[in-house]
């Protein structure tokens, strides 16, 4: 399956290098906001908007628009929008609601459906509805990783410090990972 890269456009702003496998569709009006180098699978769903309060004796906006085109459908809701990190890797499948807000280097996995909630940096999260499985790594590589926001450096940068992108950070120890980002290049 091919991939593409997301671009920026009227409701999506992007960072560097995020691609999706497939397709990706938006739905709504509310802005979109995706992190650098992030991998979406097939079939995305981005719902931004586009609620229908379900509190009135008719849920359709064609209904209101049709029977009382003087008035404002009752029931519209305003878009949040939807925040999606860095590094963030999404499994096929997967719809994301209004107002979800997803950390950096999060995973959701194939299939959930994401509402509109935020969703901590480094989780992995999947079901309908969606809800953390378990973080990705301990407490300490988190905060590093938190504070050193690789996905904004420079290529060059990361180039020089690709044996930082070679470890398995799931399972190091605080003073392993220590050494490990002591010994990243600072420029």
């Amino acid at each position: 399956m091919a991939h593409y890269l997301i671009k920026t456009s009227e409701f999506i702003t992007v960072g560097e290098s995020s691609y999706f496998n497939g397709t990706m569709k938006r739905k709504g009006t509310g802005k979109i906001t995706i992190g650098s180098y992030c991998a979406f699978g097939d079939n995305l769903n981005l719902i931004a908007g586009n609620n229908h309060g379900y509190g009135y004796a008719a849920i359709q906006v064609g209904f209101y628009r049709k029977h009382f085109p003087h008035m404002r459908y009752p029931g519209y809701v305003k878009p949040c929008g939807i925040k999606i990190g860095s590094d963030v890797w999404i499994g096929d499948n997967v719809t994301i609601l209004d107002g979800a807000s997803v950390g950096n280097g999060v995973v959701i996995a194939a299939g959930a459906v994401v509402p509109g909630k935020t969703y901590e940096d480094y989780s992995i999260i999947g079901g309908v509805p969606a809800k953390t499985v378990k973080m990705r790594f301990p407490d300490h590589v988190k905060r590093a990783l938190i504070e050193l926001s690789w996905w904004d450096k420079s290529s060059d940068w990361v180039s020089r410090n690709s044996h930082f992108f070679s470890q398995d950070l799931s399972n190091m120890s605080e003073s392993k990972s220590t050494r490990l980002l002591a010994s990243l290049s600072d420029t």
